[in-house]
């Protein structure tokens, strides 16, 4: 039998006596006990196993768990000169700790200083803590040119890390803010017939205080939507803005320009794309496979699984349908493009899985792909239970809500 300290949900399943080879040992037993991660870092388990009267008893060890060093980042939370500010804020993020609760000491210069802080907890991921620390320092003092050290020690191993800052050499971008600028997807111009603009920003310290602007080359400013901010797990921001142009100005070249500013930075970020060239495209080599005759044997669920390769350049599209009705993106997998040296171009697999019924009822699956080096920009391969070959067709795509049409 099996017992833990402390309350857990647990399902305990015991295996049948299986009698061995070895004269010398007759039989073996296996209990099996599944519990939730929590319950395992959180409770002590042992085995407890009594034959012809005689008692053994086994406490079950933790082992060793998948760990990442702990690790403490120091920035700035604003930018000298902000608002007119008397101060500073700094932030001391910190992560991995395998202790609830850390230790933070704050050095100006070298020399241990008192400064009023608070440490917040960020939670637990994967059995360990991160927590963030925010502080006010002077102004004059931080431009003068002091160094500032923030120290968390893991009051569990006693283990001490810490980083280091000062004042920036200007004030452009000493928030560390990175910012992106993402094209549209092949899905958006073949299937979807839009060319939407992505602009991102992350690492922000605060969610307000941002602005964005687009533009077009020849054609000014343009309209677009900011999403809400979302809450990073290092306590910093991220911000989406998108905008969308035509297909047509989208092939031809035309630049679009992202610029964002934020509170407290001198200069803009100033991020700029247009569709690059397209050189040496070479079209995907599909190739759809039926379910394999042991997942027919289960009668429970079979898998297709679709390969493209050969393509140039990396931009493609994969999709399924089911008798020529669309199945949702979140029933299928596809995997990144992998690149293949030997034939300077890439690869992908994309795998579907349907219960066995669809495939008994012989309902036809056609896997979708999309590619600007194909005629037509699409090839569908078809298979089904009774042909067990795939058909290959070039083909229209037209989306409605839910029907993918094939002409």
């Amino acid at each position: 039998m099996g017992t833990t300290t402390g309350q857990t949900s647990s399902t305990v399943t015991i295996f049948p006596a299986v009698q061995l080879t070895d004269p010398n040992i007759s039989y073996s037993r296996s209990s099996q006990l599944t519990v939730s991660s929590s319950d395992w870092s959180k409770n002590t388990y042992q085995c407890l196993v009594n034959h012809n009267s005689i008692n053994f008893q086994k406490i079950i060890p933790k082992g060793c768990t998948a760990s990442h060093n702990p690790t403490v980042k120091l920035f700035p939370g604003s930018c000298p000169g902000e608002n007119n500010l008397k101060h500073v804020q700094l932030v001391c993020q910190m992560y991995n700790f395998t202790s609830q609760t850390i230790e933070v000491t704050w050095y100006i210069n070298g020399i241990e200083t008192s400064i009023e802080n608070k440490i917040t907890s960020l939670g637990m991921s994967n059995g360990q803590f991160s927590f963030l620390c925010k502080v006010n320092v002077s102004q004059a003092q931080w431009n003068s040119g002091a160094y500032y050290k923030c120290q968390a020690k893991d009051t569990k191993t006693g283990k001490k890390v810490e980083d280091t800052i000062r004042k920036c050499s200007d004030n452009i971008n000493c928030l560390g803010i990175n910012v992106f600028i993402l094209g549209p997807t092949v899905e958006d111009l073949l299937v979807n017939k839009i060319a939407p603009l992505t602009c991102l920003a992350s690492n922000l310290p605060s969610s307000t205080g941002y602005k964005f602007t687009w533009l077009q080359e020849g054609g000014g400013n343009l309209p677009f939507t900011t999403e809400d901010p979302t809450l990073n797990e290092n306590g910093t921001y991220s911000v989406a803005s998108v905008c969308s142009t035509t297909i047509d100005a989208w092939d031809k070249g035309t630049k679009y320009t992202c610029t964002l500013t934020y509170t407290g930075i001198t200069s803009p970020f100033i991020k700029i794309i247009s569709k690059g060239t397209e050189d040496n495209m070479s079209p995907p080599i599909v190739a759809l496979f039926p379910p394999t005759s042991e997942e027919e044997s289960s009668k429970e669920y079979v898998t297709y699984t679709c390969m493209a390769s050969n393509f140039y350049p990396i931009d493609i599209y994969i999709g399924w349908s089911q008798d020529n009705q669309e199945i949702h993106k979140s029933l299928y997998v596809n995997s990144d493009p992998t690149w293949e040296v030997e034939n300077a171009s890439y690869f992908i697999v994309s795998k579907l899985k349907v219960p066995y019924e669809d495939w008994k009822e012989n309902k036809a699956v056609s896997c979708v792909v999309g590619h600007k080096a194909l005629p037509l920009h699409f090839i569908q391969r078809t298979i089904d239970k009774t042909t067990g070959k795939p058909t290959k067709t070039f083909v229209n795509i037209y989306m409605s809500d839910s029907n993918l049409s094939c002409p």
